[in-house]
């Protein structure tokens, strides 16, 4: 843009002034005044002194530094025109000036925006509509209810944060906008003491990193109050900062210092003295395990030393408040287990330290963290660890089952019985399935199985689900082995065997019920997915009956009907972290295009 506007301006100038008074006698003031507005752009006071040096200088054998303000012009003569021409000192001399003003401006607005009243006069003030919360976790409301009542003691927590919140504008005109703002961060509040570790998950775009920030006084919020061993991020900033670490989502490295160079500059911005610089980055370079690489250029370093680096940054000084924004990511799975041990060893090595975890790993949530925390929309929509979380918002328990391998006899006699061949034509097939199958086929969820679009079956070639027990016939001449078939039968018999025991011994349904608890809703057996002989399903919390199914009752009733149901092995686990995580970022609303 400022290429275009500077080719533009001059050649706009130049024929301003080229025009005869007699034509038009406001031309050339007009281009005097156009000149010097446009010269406050250092692009354009460049581009005009190039035209300046080859062709007033080079044509017309002005002086180089003569100038129509700075300095003498000189009077020369084009076409029928007698101008006053002149060389670059003018364009010098602003060039000059500007270097200074603009250099005067970055500084005092940096500085400016360091002061916590200017930072707060240009943020977005709209609190969050009430259309836009989300129902919260009873132990959200819970940890509100508690930073409200610890707040006359926040002085002795290491972090306390009550209602903090983002919003920005839609519109160009910022906060005096009248526009609707986007709330990035809604309304969030928890408290942690020493020793703890404080998970924080959520989605891409879920507020995380945004969160983070305001903790960090990178962002002023737009509402609430964060406050760090005593004293308040938001009013001083200067101080909090001293008493924080921060690992940012992307490495903040410079490519050609060395790992030494890096650790050494962030331990005397630290404040660590002179003589005890040395000690401080070989002990964080021994603990991160960057000895091979000391006198590397980070840029040279692999995604998972890159992010070693930049935890022992965050960690040098050994301060008392840690934010680790995705450390592990780009890790092999030996560096993230190393990563998972140092993050462990400042909780528990340093017990008056707050490490403060975003994590899109489950895995390395529940290894962790002492608190999890799940972000959906801006807004933390369960607390607590990790257990209190599965047992409150898991959806029962998943089972996991292997069938023994059916024999090639199985199979033969199966197809000695229905006295078919090898390969089945369309009006075979349909023989097998009206006098064979069909009988035994008396559950829905069979039919669906064997002929269902997605292909579940191998009898979805040819037939689709149809009303009641009923297939309907596509119309293929697609032949299938009657291996295969007798195959499926003899393992969907097993699934159908399964399932009943699971409804008739366990008192398991396959239905969507609602208990006489209206404020209990059953969920029924629900069927995963099914690969070979393994077939997984996912098991209620609680009966038609309303009463609560116990894993350990289900693995005895498992390990009874084993050998019946021809189970060669089983696992019953509860719901995994990772599927909650699922379900809540299920609800997390489309982003607009506005947002």
């Amino acid at each position: 843009m400022c290429l275009v506007l500077t080719f533009v301006g001059v050649l706009l100038v130049f024929v301003l002034r080229l025009i005869p008074d007699s034509y038009c006698s406001l031309c050339r003031p007009i281009a005097n005044i156009v000149r010097w507005i446009l010269r406050f752009i250092p692009n354009y006071s460049f581009g005009e002194g190039m035209y300046a040096m080859t062709f007033q200088v080079e044509i017309f054998n002005v002086p180089p530094f003569a100038g129509e303000t700075f300095g003498e012009c000189y009077t020369a003569g084009l076409f029928f025109l007698k101008l006053c021409w002149g060389g670059v000192a003018d364009q010098v001399v602003m060039m000059t000036i500007l270097t200074f003003v603009y250099m005067a401006g970055i500084i005092g607005y940096d500085l400016a925006m360091q002061v916590p009243k200017v930072r707060a006069w240009f943020t977005v003030k709209k609190p969050v509509a009430v259309t836009e919360l989300a129902l919260e976790d009873d132990d959200v409301v819970a940890e509100q209810r508690r930073v409200k009542e610890i707040e006359g003691e926040k002085a002795h927590q290491i972090l306390w944060v009550r209602n903090l919140r983002k919003a920005y504008s839609r519109s160009v005109f910022g906060r005096f906008s009248n526009a609707e703002p986007f709330h990035a961060v809604k309304d969030v509040s928890f408290a942690a003491s020493e020793g703890q570790v404080f998970g924080l998950l959520g989605a891409n775009g879920a507020g995380k990193t945004t969160t983070f920030k305001m903790l960090c006084a990178e962002y002023t919020p737009s509402g609430g109050d964060v406050w760090i061993q005593g004293h308040s991020v938001i009013e001083e900033p200067g101080v909090c900062r001293k008493m924080i670490g921060y690992c940012p989502q992307f490495d903040a490295i410079w490519d050609l210092l060395t790992v030494q160079e890096h650790l050494t500059l962030y331990a005397k911005l630290k404040g660590i003295s002179r003589r005890n610089v040395k000690e401080a980055v070989n002990e964080k370079i021994t603990e991160l395990d960057l000895e091979r690489y000391r006198n590397a250029r980070a840029g040279s370093l692999s995604g998972g030393n890159k992010r070693k680096l930049s935890v022992a940054m965050a960690l040098m000084g050994e301060p008392p408040m840690v934010f680790l924004d995705e450390p592990s990511s780009g890790m092999d799975p030996m560096a993230r287990r190393f990563m998972w041990d140092v993050v462990q060893r400042i909780a528990e090595r340093r017990k008056k330290s707050v490490v403060i975890l975003s994590t899109h790993s489950m895995e390395e949530a529940e290894a962790l963290c002492s608190r999890i925390a799940i972000q959906v929309d801006g807004q933390f929509r369960c607390l607590g660890s990790s257990q209190q979380i599965k047992t409150r918002y898991g959806d029962g328990f998943e089972a996991v089952i292997k069938f023994k391998t059916i024999s090639s006899e199985e199979v033969a006699k199966v197809l000695a019985g229905w006295a078919v061949g090898e390969r089945l034509t369309l009006s075979k097939t349909m023989e097998v399935i009206e006098d064979k199958i069909e009988p035994v086929s008396i559950k829905p969820g069979r039919i669906a199985r064997a002929g269902s679009p997605e292909g579940t079956g191998p009898l979805s070639v040819m037939i689709g689900a149809g009303g009641g027990s009923k297939f309907n016939i596509k119309p293929t001449d697609q032949p299938i082995l009657g291996r295969s078939l007798a195959q499926w039968v003899l393992m969907d018999n097993l699934i159908s065997s399964l399932e009943g025991f699971l409804e008739g011994t366990c008192n398991i349904k396959s239905n969507t019920e609602l208990s006489q608890n209206k404020s209990v809703q059953i969920k029924g057996l629900v069927q995963i997915e099914q690969h070979g002989y393994t077939v997984r399903y996912r098991l209620p919390r609680h009966r038609p009956d309303g009463t609560e199914v116990k894993i350990g009752e289900l693995f005895v009733q498992f390990q009874a009907g084993a050998d019946k149901l021809r189970i060669e092995d089983f696992q019953i686990s509860q719901s995994t972290l990772e599927q909650i995580f699922n379900m809540f970022a299920a609800t997390a609303k489309a982003p607009s295009p506005d947002n």
